[in-house]
């Protein structure tokens, strides 16, 4: 009679771990999805996971002009004003900036969760990484608003573009999910391959 021999403890690979989607991979998709659907595509240069906390996304623009402040199709630039102010611009890009923080707490909640309204987030309860996250979008928020004369303080607490983050990313979840996914994958991806994805989910 044969003995039965015991079952070995099943670990995943650090290697699998790391492709699994994650907080990480989250957060840069949230800010890519909120990206394509505010400012449309060709502007995102491309996507790549790093150890430490990096503000938003890489653009081709250093503030790209959103959608809802271009002339109309058809219209030539010149001569046309813009149909928003400068805050108009600097606020797209703080809903886009606060898009991060708003898909992590998204994918904290599960189901009919999911569908509830988040609490903003008190950073001095948040694990570190995630403070750190946080921290530098705002940062850079604050930043690139005063390069055009306007003001978003770091330690001010936008809920408007909290909440129309989570608006967006809860309408576009799909996208959300498998731009993770992917980024969990192969840890970098280029814009086109961002633009590709996302035209699927997001038709603009």
């Amino acid at each position: 009679m044969t003995a039965a021999v015991p079952a070995r403890p099943t670990h995943p690979h650090p290697s699998a771990i790391e492709r699994i989607p994650n907080a990480a991979t989250i957060h840069e998709a949230g800010h890519t999805v909120v990206c394509f659907v505010l400012y449309g595509e060709h502007v995102v240069k491309g996507l790549a996971l790093c150890d430490e906390a990096q503000p938003g996304i890489p653009t081709y623009s250093l503030m790209p002009v959103p959608i809802s402040c271009r002339p109309p199709a058809g219209v030539p630039r010149r001569g046309t004003p813009a149909p928003v102010s400068v805050d108009g611009i600097v606020d797209a890009y703080g809903v886009m900036t606060y898009a991060g923080l708003a898909a992590e707490s998204l994918f904290a909640a599960n189901g009919e969760a999911r569908r509830a309204r988040p609490a903003p987030p008190d950073l001095e309860m948040e694990p570190p990484f995630v403070r750190e996250r946080a921290i530098a979008d705002r940062t850079e928020l604050q930043r690139l608003a005063a390069l055009v004369g306007a003001e978003r303080h770091s330690t001010h607490f936008y809920r408007e573009y909290w909440e129309e983050s989570l608006r967006l990313l809860r309408a576009n979840w799909d996208a959300v999910d498998e731009l993770s996914e992917l980024l969990a994958e192969h840890r970098s991806l280029n814009g086109e391959r961002v633009d590709e994805l996302l035209r699927r989910h997001c038709p603009l």
